[in-house]
């Protein structure tokens, strides 16, 4: 019981990492909410290496999927009949956004992926080991099951499609299993 709460705890600590780093990233493309795509880069950041380790597999880099998220950017804005070229202009990290006061806020494709995150892949992986981590590629788990939004065209812009990164990440998963004791 105790190892249960212990886990429950460092859980606790990564949700509040990714959290915060897909706030750093939201904010630093000029955004209040952060998207699922902006909870990607944080997994992509978490010590665990997992997530980074699935990208690799998949032979993308995280900057290749920074770039493929500008052009869903970009895209989105061409076919409402923005022209495309004033955003080389705008320098999206120098515009400050400040921090919300009161509960976190995100917009729906990040709400609805950590509800997959905890509601499925968790309960899977809990039901393969009851003492299983949260780590960045369960994120990738939780991303490749959305239909929708900048994170799915974000992958598909990639080249990459559900399946593969769903493999990607549970292989990553196999790989950090194997390495622990």
């Amino acid at each position: 019981m105790f190892n249960a709460i212990r886990q429950r705890i460092r859980d606790a600590k990564t949700v509040s990492a990714l959290c915060l780093g897909a706030e750093k990233h939201a904010n630093g493309q000029g955004q209040r909410e952060p998207g699922a795509e902006h909870f990607v880069l944080a997994a992509l950041e978490l010590p665990d290496s997992t997530a980074a380790r699935a990208f690799a597999l998949l032979g993308i880099t995280p900057d290749d999927y920074r770039s493929s998220i500008e052009s869903q950017y970009r895209a989105a804005l061409t076919r409402v009949g923005i022209p495309a070229d004033p955003l080389a202009e705008l320098d999206p990290v120098g515009i400050e956004v400040p921090p919300d006061r009161g509960p976190y806020r995100a917009q729906a494709s990040a709400q609805n992926m950590m509800n997959v995150l905890t509601r499925e892949v968790m309960k899977r992986e809990q039901q393969l080991d009851s003492s299983a981590p949260l780590l960045g590629a369960h994120v990738l788990l939780a991303a490749s099951a959305a239909q929708y939004g900048v994170c799915a065209r974000t992958f598909l812009g990639l080249g990459i499609e559900p399946v593969r990164l769903r493999e990607a990440a549970q292989r990553a998963l196999e790989e950090a299993r194997s390495l622990t004791p």
